[in-house]
């Protein structure tokens, strides 16, 4: 990873999308950790603002 590298990108890549990873972070198991839960928070406070699916969000069963 050549520096500078941005450590606290957004999750939302477009209404509905998320994307996570350690691509998105540090090159690194804890790199792909952190985002995943950075990318849940993001989601779950998504949620709570009441936002409309998009299409990329989880179909409900």
């Amino acid at each position: 990873m050549p520096p500078p590298w941005p450590l606290t990108r957004t999750s939302r890549f477009a209404p509905g999308r998320y994307v996570c990873g350690d691509h998105r972070a540090t090159g690194s198991v804890q790199g792909a950790l952190a985002s995943g839960a950075r990318a849940a928070r993001e989601l779950l406070a998504g949620h709570a603002a009441g936002r409309p699916a998009g299409p990329g969000d989880a179909r409900r069963s």
